[in-house]
């Protein structure tokens, strides 16, 4: 099935208000006033009420001024919604964020550095960010242009595998994500929605201070930092993805579980289990474990023993451990062929929970030992937040390096937002997100955004 079709006029289910003030008492003004014009005019009046509101906010001063910014999936809810603002606003509550898309701070967190999170494998799914494709040529773009690279390289264009036809029943749904799991086409079709999505942001005036990414989410973090082309994104990830396939040459390729506790307690209890690894130091309560398949049954088994809960991840082969050696030295010639460039902005490295050095050179170096070294997501995070990060937004599908970011920095001031949960409307996942920013004091272009809305 080729690319969802563009679509301009996009009639998107949702509408995104950021109403602004220096004070809780003028935000409380604006908003009765809001409401008194809607209750007065009616449906008629809305839109021209939506324009007066969201151009006030891109005409103000955004030093020091205070952000209400709502979410919503039908104009049927802003009374409603404006309503319970007024209520908390009134009964002075300093913040607050509701997962239906009402989000407000006394304090901004946008004085800290702004990081774009890029997914790495598992995070895909069939139909991801489809509603965004169709509305947002910088999305369109990065799936057509992955598409152009990768042409012969894989059974059929990327894009197909990414967004196949209706699935008639469960098992032609099993297939379909079965084919977009695959190494080689899951790590440039996640690097295609990552990048894609990064664009997208930037446009609506959300910018990068600095860059992290997960696994196979390292490379459109260092695609956006300018070390290589968006092209050479596309064809490392495939070649990538390739290599470890290539690698195999008849071996088991092995899997991952995913363990809900920290390291250093896993560790101890599968300690001992051959051919089992250490490989995502995901978070305080997860860590991820590479190794075969039977061996990761038996320490299941174990962490079941003593309380902890253990889920399969959906991937083709046991990341981050000796099980794709043999791809290493592949990827390592393949990145001696790509012209490298420093980094523009600051990118932080899984394998050295650290900021990539400048030297090109290195940066291929790490490049390829990342592949067979354990993620070091928790000393990532951390080191990001000492160096300022204070706001993460998650640049893909799927919300899983929020949730991780949320348990690192627990009790810290911190945003942690995900661009697409992937839970249901990709246009309302993206105007949640922005409302969370808004509130949080970045600007956001309203006025960029209606127009591809309208």
């Amino acid at each position: 099935m080729p690319l969802p079709e563009s679509k301009t006029g996009t009639g998107a289910a949702g509408l995104l208000l950021v109403w602004t003030d220096a004070s809780v008492a003028g935000l409380v003004s604006r908003l009765e006033s809001f409401r008194a014009s809607l209750e007065a005019g009616g449906a008629a009046a809305l839109s021209g009420l939506v324009r007066s509101v969201n151009a006030d906010y891109e005409s103000s001063a955004g030093e020091g001024r205070l952000c209400l910014a709502l979410a919503v999936r039908s104009p049927a809810e802003l009374l409603e919604r404006t309503g319970q603002a007024l209520e908390k606003l009134k009964g002075g509550a300093d913040s607050f964020s509701e997962a239906f898309g009402l989000h407000f701070q006394t304090r901004p967190a946008a004085g800290g550095r702004v990081a774009f999170l890029f997914p790495g494998q598992g995070s895909q799914r069939p139909g991801m960010l489809r509603e965004l494709v169709e509305a947002f040529p910088e999305l369109r773009s990065a799936f057509e242009t992955a598409d152009r690279v990768l042409a012969g390289r894989l059974s059929r264009p990327l894009s197909d595998y990414v967004f196949p036809s209706p699935a008639a029943g469960p098992e032609e749904e099993k297939r379909q994500l079965e084919e977009l799991t695959a190494t080689n086409v899951a790590q440039p079709a996640l690097g295609a929605a990552g990048f894609g999505f990064s664009r997208l942001l930037e446009s609506l005036g959300v910018t990068a201070g600095a860059a992290a990414g997960h696994s196979a989410g390292e490379y459109p973090a260092l695609c956006l930092a300018g070390v290589f082309s968006e092209a050479a994104l596309y064809d490392l990830l495939e070649f990538r993805g390739a290599s470890i396939i290539a690698g195999a040459a008849g071996r088991d390729l092995g899997t991952m579980l995913a363990a809900a506790a920290d390291a250093g307690r896993v560790s101890g209890i599968i300690e001992g289990l051959a051919d089992v690894y250490p490989a995502n130091l995901n978070s305080p309560r997860q860590t991820v474990l590479s190794g075969r398949a039977d061996s990761l049954r038996l320490a299941a088994g174990r962490l079941k023993e003593q309380g902890i809960r253990s889920v399969p991840i959906p991937v083709s082969c046991a990341f981050h451990s000796p099980f794709v050696q043999p791809a290493r030295e592949r990827l390592a010639a393949r990145l001696a062929q790509v012209a490298f460039q420093a980094p523009r902005l600051p990118v932080y490295a899984n394998a050295l929970a650290a900021v990539y050095p400048s030297e090109p050179a290195r940066v291929a170096d790490i490049l390829s030992g990342h592949l067979v070294s354990p993620v070091r997501f928790v000393e990532e995070v951390e080191a990001m937040y000492r160096d300022g990060c204070t706001i993460f937004v998650e640049s893909g599908p799927r919300s899983v390096l929020t949730g991780l970011v949320d348990q690192i920095l627990e009790g810290r001031p911190h945003l942690a937002v995900a661009g697409n949960t992937g839970k249901g409307s990709d246009w309302f996942d993206l105007l949640n997100c922005l409302a969370r920013l808004a509130a949080a004091g970045i600007r956001i272009r309203l006025v960029a955004l209606a127009e591809r809305m309208a």
